[in-house]
């Protein structure tokens, strides 16, 4: 997410290691997981929620390599602090929400320097890592923000396709890839960016100096349609493009398979549910 020098011999290890996981395995891999997850009990309005921000992020973790389906417990413990190192980020964040990130960063950081990975590109990475001079503790936390993606803005694709289908948006007999495709693109996760300026220049006839903030309105980029093929703003563009793009669509559908198949109700849901307090997000939160 950075451009700096420091952070481009890692940058360019992590990218195509994201872009090597087969979209349509971890699909299959997250359906597995939902079977793990699955404690039978009521699907209500907060599992529903828990899901939505749980299974990206263990699956995620587990296609990585990393120690997550053990068991329910483990899973569940790894999803809840990434979601609270998430929350800790955000400048709405109150003071206990960021001693909770604080707690939560030290917990991952602990499991990810004592997990031993199984076969997946993760070992792979920190062999790479290390021939090229890169301290394990930057590819840890450069993980943990792998993680915090498929939280927030996974959960919130996934979630705005359920509102989408609620609402009765969707066309009849539409493939939950496809769904997730079109709400990418109509109810993106995210809805704007910031960017700061490296030089002085004129935007749309104002005079702008190196250092300004630019608001960049991702959601209102993608309103005049997208040619076949085009990437939806919501996943940035050139060097800032998300290199999880694909991978990060085919965990919200298959999320959104998993909660249809246990009986998940959009019509239902799309009545009762706010958006979580976000300067950029659209993540829906069902009451």
């Amino acid at each position: 997410m950075n451009d700096g020098a420091a952070h481009a011999p890692l940058k360019d290890l992590l990218m195509p290691l994201l872009a090597a996981i087969d979209p349509a395995a971890a699909a299959r891999r997250a359906a597995a997981l939902a079977e793990l997850m699955d404690a039978g009990t009521a699907w209500s309005a907060e599992r529903i929620n828990g899901v939505l921000s749980t299974l990206p992020v263990v699956t995620l973790a587990d296609l990585l390599g990393l120690p997550v389906a053990v068991d329910r417990a483990t899973a569940a413990a790894v999803a809840a602090h990434v979601a609270a190192f998430a929350a800790a980020q955000s400048p709405l964040a109150d003071a206990n929400a960021v001693q909770a990130g604080a707690v939560a960063a030290q917990w991952l950081g602990n499991w990810l320097a004592n997990a031993v990975p199984a076969a997946g590109p993760l070992p792979s990475l920190q062999q790479a890592a290390c021939a090229a001079g890169i301290d394990a503790q930057a590819v840890a936390a450069n993980t943990i923000g792998l993680l915090v993606q498929a939280c927030e803005a996974t959960a919130a694709l996934a979630g705005n396709s359920l509102l989408h289908l609620g609402r009765g948006k969707a066309l009849p007999g539409i493939s939950p890839d496809q769904l997730v495709t079109e709400v990418a693109v109509s109810d993106p996760p995210v809805q704007n960016t910031r960017r700061f300026l490296a030089a002085d220049a004129t935007l749309c006839g104002h005079d702008v100096k190196a250092g300004d903030v630019v608001l960049v309105l991702l959601a209102a980029a993608s309103c005049g349609g997208m040619a076949d093929g085009e990437r939806p703003w919501t996943f940035g563009h050139g060097r800032h493009a998300c290199p999880g793009d694909r991978l990060a669509q085919a965990l919200a559908g298959a999320t959104v398979t998993a909660l249809l198949a246990r009986g998940a109700a959009p019509a239902v849901l799309a009545r009762a549910f706010r958006y979580r307090p976000s300067l950029n997000a659209r993540i829906p939160h069902f009451c």
